[in-house]
């Protein structure tokens, strides 16, 4: 079991495939049309978009080499350096991350208002990224809040994650999780979870368990049209993106998860764990 105190969130190309047969370009244009392929931030899109390793695009560069009469002349082209240069610092693998700034998104719930007046789309949002962040939880794990047995008792949010992906033993267990309230009731995690049962989960929504269709499971997070029926571990992820995108970053950075933001965001602000 883990407490987290809420005051810290105020802690302001498509790659060319060898084909067969022989292939000729003129001298002058060779390099420069094949080094094409990934030069510079190309390179970096090809990571994300085409989510290619760097083996494999090097391998793609090989093979096209083999298909040419002039790789040498090619080895020497400036743009055929900077690619190779790319490829070697995109294996260097950095534990240093930069400053997280959630400014944008407590900005983003200001602007909302009071919880009371949020449409329930922006309720769901704002429930499953609090969750996620101060509870440090997957979205597996919001999926697989068991609802009858959470509570809040003391200004504090006591949920209850059944068969989380935590195994004791080779056996699925009992995720627990307490969530602390924030002062500020448009940022307090608890308050907004309260509001969240009221206007939303009103009444037990049960379903089968995914990994044992004999345990039945009340979801907390329910559909925006239908509140019977719970809202899948993709909807929710999608959710909690839509709040996470609010960040300040590098455009060809992947979107921050949201546990890695809590975790740091924690640390930050001398928020103190217990597992």
């Amino acid at each position: 079991m883990f407490t987290v105190h809420g005051n810290f969130l105020e802690t302001e190309i498509t790659a060319w495939a060898p084909q067969r047969g022989s292939v000729f370009i003129p001298t002058e244009q060779e390099g420069e049309d094949l080094l094409r392929l990934v030069p510079g931030r190309q390179c970096t899109e090809l990571f994300m978009k085409e989510k290619l390793k760097v083996g494999t695009i090097r391998s793609y560069k090989s093979a096209i080499m083999m298909l040419t009469n002039n790789a040498e002349e090619i080895a020497r082209n400036p743009m055929f350096s900077e690619l190779l240069k790319t490829l070697d610092e995109a294996l260097i693998r950095s534990f240093v991350r930069p400053t997280i700034d959630i400014s944008p998104i407590l900005r983003q719930f200001r602007e909302w208002g009071p919880i009371k007046n949020l449409s329930i789309k922006q309720l769901t949002s704002k429930l499953c990224w609090f969750l996620a962040v101060t509870g440090f939880l997957r979205t597996s794990d919001i999926h697989r809040i068991y609802d009858p047995r959470s509570r809040v008792e003391n200004n504090v949010l006591h949920l209850v994650i059944i068969a989380s992906k935590e195994k004791r033993g080779g056996c699925p267990v009992e995720k627990l999780c307490q969530i602390g309230a924030h002062s500020d009731p448009i940022l307090c995690p608890v308050y907004t979870y309260t509001v969240y049962k009221e206007k939303v989960a009103r009444n037990l929504c049960p379903t089968p368990h995914e990994n044992n269709m004999s345990w039945t499971v009340n979801r907390l997070v329910r559909f925006i049209s239908d509140s019977e029926k719970p809202l899948s571990v993709d909807s929710i992820t999608r959710y909690i993106h839509s709040i996470s995108a609010l960040i300040s970053n590098d455009p060809d950075a992947p979107i921050p998860k949201v546990r890695a933001i809590g975790a740091t965001l924690a640390a930050n602000s001398g928020a103190s764990t217990l597992k």
